[in-house]
């Protein structure tokens, strides 16, 4: 992915160099993005073949939200990164059912761990700290929506989500 997010960040350049960030800022941005795709478009073939496209796209969404609102942990790798996420989307749906206590239960962890934690921005994120209430705020009333949904799936994925928001030792 770092070969073509360089050669697409490299036409773009040359086709407008004087009003465009450095190759290296694009190169990035467009690897960031190469990423997210790949993450939707495996998942979704995924949850296709194996009859629960719609379970998987729920469980991207809401992972997707709650990791905007809240922030979290990366994996080393953009290739990790797709692995995990995609074997997550498509995984999580694939869970036997449990009962409402049990929904209730990774709901209620999952808002507290939102609660100590988010928002839990990016290294490089230039967040104004007069904005982490806001997110905090969000990432609350996200995860507590599912108190309502009831919905296993969103459980798992609010849950999910929220552990890696958990600054664990030697983390950052």
């Amino acid at each position: 992915m770092t070969i073509l997010s360089y050669k697409l960040a490299k036409m773009v350049k040359e086709a407008n160099p004087e009003q465009t960030h450095s190759l290296a800022i694009m190169q990035y941005s467009i690897e960031i993005l190469l990423n997210t795709l790949s993450i939707i478009i495996i998942s979704s073939i995924m949850g296709w073949f194996i009859g629960e496209l719609a379970s998987t796209l729920i469980v991207l969404l809401s992972i997707m939200v709650l990791r905007l609102l809240s922030g979290g942990a990366h994996m080393p790798t953009m290739g990790g990164c797709i692995v995990v996420s995609v074997s997550l989307c498509v995984g999580i749906p694939l869970i036997p059912p449990v009962g409402n206590d049990i929904v209730w239960l990774m709901t209620a962890f999952s808002t507290l761990f939102v609660l100590l934690f988010a928002p839990s921005p990016e290294r490089n994120s230039n967040m104004p700290p007069m904005w982490v209430p806001y997110f905090k705020i969000l990432s609350i009333l996200v995860v507590c929506s599912n108190f309502a949904i009831e919905s296993q799936i969103i459980g798992w994925a609010f849950l999910v989500q929220a552990i890696t928001i958990i600054p664990w030792k030697g983390g950052s």
